[in-house]
């Protein structure tokens, strides 16, 4: 599917991780694993192989982002972030567990937001991280963080600390 096309594994070092295409040169993901950087080197590859490298460009451990730019221009076009609405379907490809890609599909709970951050009744592993979270129409509505323990809510990055995150960055050009 395209969003599989857009949905990328991000290597930095041995570590793997599921990063969600913007547009044709960033790639969003979540920073955790990656707090004690000592090069913004990272190698990229989606599930046809295609694979290129970058650069994390932006991050921020305390909302749990990364942003990469790329080095050369990504195949496909943009994903569009929007805000998420409350029991509203949605699924998230991703590279959990070093397996190929893996779509769960779910939908947004209640309590809606937790510690500032959306949850969903969404299957996720480790190695979803970073995955985008998109609702019935293709847009983002934000990126798995992880999931609670012990149960299958998965918790997911809030679109306002997206937005906020990737303020002034000129994205969406």
């Amino acid at each position: 599917s395209e969003k599989m096309d857009m949905t990328y594994i991000v290597t930095k070092n041995t570590d793997v991780y599921t990063g969600s295409q913007l547009n044709k040169n960033h790639i969003l993901l979540v920073v955790h694993g990656l707090e004690d950087i000592e090069t913004t080197d990272v190698e990229i590859q989606n599930i046809d192989g295609f694979t290129i490298k970058g650069d994390i460009i932006k991050s921020d451990v305390e909302l749990d982002l990364a942003l990469v730019r790329t080095r050369e221009d990504l195949p496909n076009k943009e994903n569009k972030i929007v805000k998420p609405e409350k029991y509203e379907e949605v699924f998230t490809i991703g590279h959990p567990l070093q397996f190929e890609y893996i779509v769960s599909r779910g939908y947004l709970s209640s309590p809606f937001e937790f510690d500032n951050r959306t949850l969903a009744q969404l299957e996720v592993y480790k190695g979803n991280s970073g995955g985008a979270v998109y609702n019935s129409n293709g847009d983002i509505i934000g990126l798995v963080h992880g999931k609670r323990k012990d149960t299958e809510i998965a918790v997911i990055e809030s679109y306002e600390d997206i937005k906020y995150f990737l303020k002034g960055e000129n994205i969406y050009e």
